[in-house]
């Protein structure tokens, strides 16, 4: 039987934290393979990636502010159909509207990609693995009081054949970022 559980869940200690504090992002068309660990994708873990010719590392570092951004993944089924996927959603928030990250923006809205995420309990997460995320909304602009954000909010979107996985190989970044400030 393809399907039997193999354990049940236990409660742990309240030691568990919500939020995001960074993004990785590389473009699908510069990743050459994904290893897993023990080569098999049932572990649940990816260790790295290969990227194609002489590129080192093709990860761009997203810094994040202390709130905002975001991601989930939500186990969609058919009875009917006997199927089941995985709809990924990753929200980036970027404060400021500033021309260098415009058009910085503007080439990761035209990209097919893959993320690593990195959330505020230490864990990075691999997504797009299968079927990569791609731009699916957002808004850019200024709010209405000098309070309110002035900069870009961008929703990635996927759909994934099975759930996220975590990374828990190094993060090589390419070290060009554009300032904020």
């Amino acid at each position: 039987m393809p399907c039997a559980l193999t354990s049940g869940y236990r409660l742990g200690c309240r030691e568990s934290i919500g939020g995001i504090k960074n993004i990785y992002f590389a473009e699908a068309s510069t990743i050459t393979g994904i290893g897993f660990s023990g080569g098999n994708r049932s572990s649940g873990i990816v260790t790295g990636v290969s990227f194609s010719g002489a590129l080192v590392s093709g990860w761009y570092k997203y810094d994040l502010t202390k709130s905002g951004s975001q991601f989930t993944e939500t186990p969609t089924g058919s009875q009917e159909n006997g199927t089941i996927y995985y709809a990924v959603t990753l929200q980036l928030i970027i404060n400021r509207l500033k021309t260098l990250v415009r058009n910085e923006l503007k080439l990761l809205a035209q990209s097919r990609l893959y993320a690593i995420v990195t959330d505020r309990n230490g864990v990075n997460w691999f997504l797009g693995a299968n079927n990569q995320l791609e731009l699916t909304a957002g808004t850019n602009g200024s709010g209405a009081d000098m309070g309110a954000r002035n900069g870009y909010d961008l929703t990635f979107s996927g759909m994934e054949e099975e759930p996220m996985f975590e990374w828990t190989g190094s993060i090589p970044f390419a070290s060009a970022q554009i300032s904020g400030g």
